[in-house]
């Protein structure tokens, strides 16, 4: 009942379900390193998760741009990291 509540059986019901029991087996899978590391920084930074176009698209949808940049103050243009 809860799938048929969550729309996931509505139409073509066999193949939704495959897809889920696909996505259940998908999302236990262990994550790599590098997938746990984008993860956490998506996460500590508030920046979606995912496929970089698909990020990119959120971001500009929800006026997320502070989430890419990178942290801290901007270089000065026109000095040279060397002088001090």
């Amino acid at each position: 009942q809860a799938l048929r509540l969550a729309g996931i059986l509505e139409n073509d019901a066999e193949e939704r379900v495959g897809a889920l029991q696909d996505w259940v087996k998908y999302v236990n899978e262990a994550a790599s390193q590098r997938e746990l590391e984008r993860l956490r920084d998506s996460v500590g930074r508030g920046r979606p998760f995912g496929a970089n176009a698909w990020v990119k698209d959120m971001v500009d949808q929800m006026g997320l741009e502070h989430t890419i940049r990178r942290e801290g103050r901007p270089a000065k243009k026109g000095r040279r990291k060397d002088h001090a």
